[in-house]
C-alpha cells in the first residue's frame, strides 16, 4: 500500500480515502509491522529449538526408564530418597524453563 501511494500517480476516490487514513496512522502501521516481524522471528527461533527439546525429553525418558529397571532389580537407591532430593529444585527448574520460553517468545524491542 505504501509503495502504491509513493508512486504519485493519480488515485481513485476510494484510494484517496485509504490514503488519508494511511497517512494519519502510518506510524502505528509501521510499529505493527515491526512488532509482527519481531514476533515471527521469536516464534521461528522457538520452532528451531523444538528438535533439541524433543531430543532432551527423549534422553531424559530413556534415562529414567533405565534407572527404574536398575532399581527394580535392587541395583540402585530407593525412589523415596530420590523423590525427597528432587522435590526441592523442581520449582526452580520449572521457573527457569518457563522464563526461558518467555524470553524467546515475548516481543522485546531490539
Amino acid at each position: 500500500m505504501g509503495l502504491r501511494f509513493a508512486d504519485l500517480a493519480a488515485l481513485s476516490i476510494p484510494d484517496r480515502l485509504v490514503f488519508r487514513s494511511y497517512l494519519a496512522n502510518r506510524e502505528a502501521i509501521k510499529a505493527a509491522m515491526v512488532g509482527t516481524q519481531l514476533l515471527g522471528v521469536c516464534f521461528a527461533m522457538l520452532v528451531r529449538l523444538l528438535p533439541l527439546l524433543l531430543l532432551l525429553y527423549a534422553v531424559g525418558t530413556v534415562d529414567g526408564l533405565a534407572e527404574r529397571v536398575i532399581r527394580k532389580f535392587c541395583g540402585g537407591r530407593k525412589s523415596a530418597s530420590l523423590y525427597h532430593r528432587a522435590k526441592y529444585p523442581q520449582l526452580a527448574v520449572l521457573g527457569l524453563g518457563l522464563g526461558g520460553v518467555a524470553l524467546v517468545v515475548w516481543p522485546w524491542p531490539c
